[in-house]
């Protein structure tokens, strides 16, 4: 049970959170990913969908903070990053996930997220947060999640641990199963924000178009195959 105290906590924690998400929207201290991020992660692919697609897609980021923040690394253009597993309030306080601990549902990791923390040419530090999609100016987003730090990983952390939960180096997913997960967002595409909106139409056109693609060549190939047989058969 979730006591009073918990509860208006929680309402404080969600009302320094609005004032200090305006404030650092209005100051430019909030972004959207910078363009050249998503161009890297439209040539990525993971299990044959683009990264575009999966860390700009809502219902393919919600709960996938460790594995997502892993994959935007890759679409940096050098090693000046670390991610960060940290406990962060905006998990710790919500009363959502104190019924759940309190039940013994859920362990005390419930307030661990993984985010980013990304040096810049200008020195300045960034968080890139996967949960939503926007990178925030690091002295804000402390202020914002007063992160206590569990671990951080370097480049070739994050990359070993890409290759054990992805194996991103094997085979990828079945054409049906990557059908499947278009069809479905074709009819409920929800962009982490709304303004990747038009990303994620075009990056779904393009990738339904390179499976049509592939299918026509994959039919292409066995008819001619076919015609080699027939055409030995006869000789």
């Amino acid at each position: 049970m979730v006591t009073i105290f918990e509860k208006i906590r929680w309402k404080l924690f969600e009302l320094k959170s609005f004032i200090l998400f305006s404030y650092g929207a209005e100051k430019g201290l909030i972004r959207n990913y910078e363009g050249s991020v998503i161009e890297r992660a439209k040539k990525i692919r993971c299990g044959g969908v683009p990264l575009s697609i999966l860390l700009l897609e809502r219902s393919l980021t919600e709960g996938k903070c460790y594995n997502r923040a892993a994959l935007l690394t890759l679409c940096f253009p050098d090693d000046n990053f670390k991610v960060v597993t940290a406990a962060i309030d905006n998990l710790k306080y919500n009363p959502f996930y104190i019924k759940q601990f309190k039940n013994g549902e859920i362990g005390k990791e419930y307030s661990y997220h993984c985010f980013v923390e990304k040096t810049m040419e200008d020195g300045s530090v960034w968080v890139y947060d996967t949960s939503n999609g926007l990178a925030y100016e690091k002295s804000l987003y402390y202020r914002m999640q007063k992160p206590k730090i569990v671990e951080q990983k370097c480049k070739d952390e994050a990359l070993e641990y890409l290759r054990k939960v992805f194996k991103i180096n094997r085979k990828k997913q079945n054409e049906k199963s990557v059908r499947n997960m278009i069809h479905h967002l074709e009819r409920n595409l929800s962009p982490i924000q709304s303004s990747y909106c038009i990303v994620l139409q075009e990056e779904l056109k393009k990738l339904r178009g390179k499976l049509n693609e592939e299918v026509e060549e994959n039919h292409s190939f066995r008819a001619a195959k076919k015609l080699i047989l027939t055409r030995n058969e006869d000789d």
